[in-house]
Parts: C-alpha cells; sequence; structure tokens
C-alpha cells in the first residue's frame, strides 16, 4: 500500500495541507497582533483560540516520508 501512495502523489497532500495551515497561521498570528494593539481583547482572544488549534492540526499532521 506504501509503495501506491508513493506513486499517486499521496504524501504531497499532506505536505499542501501543512504548508496551507502555516500560512493560514501567520495570517492569524498577525490579526491577533493587531487586535491588541487595538485593544479588542475579545477578539484577541478569539484568534488566539484560532492560533491553539491550527498549532494543534500541524502537531497531527503527518511528516513528509522520504
Amino acid at each position: 500500500m506504501a509503495m501506491s501512495e508513493a506513486n499517486t502523489g499521496a504524501r504531497d497532500f499532506s505536505d499542501q495541507r501543512k504548508q496551507r495551515i502555516e500560512e493560514m497561521l501567520e495570517r492569524v498570528r498577525n490579526a491577533r497582533d493587531e487586535a491588541q494593539l487595538m485593544e479588542l481583547k475579545f477578539e484577541a482572544y478569539l484568534l488566539e483560540m484560532a492560533t491553539m488549534a491550527l498549532t494543534e492540526q500541524l502537531r497531527q499532521t503527518p511528516p513528509k516520508s522520504a
């Protein structure tokens, strides 16, 4: 089964997913920082929760296998 995954590019999907989550995480962190600067406490809190959820998704994304 592993050989068929290698031949179909199935591993690339998790790499693309990880990259997209990392990009989203960066945007959310920037928005959180802006909310804090503007003293939007509730919004900053929600964005902090989003950063925690995205970070957990990154931990769950399997690493690229060689």
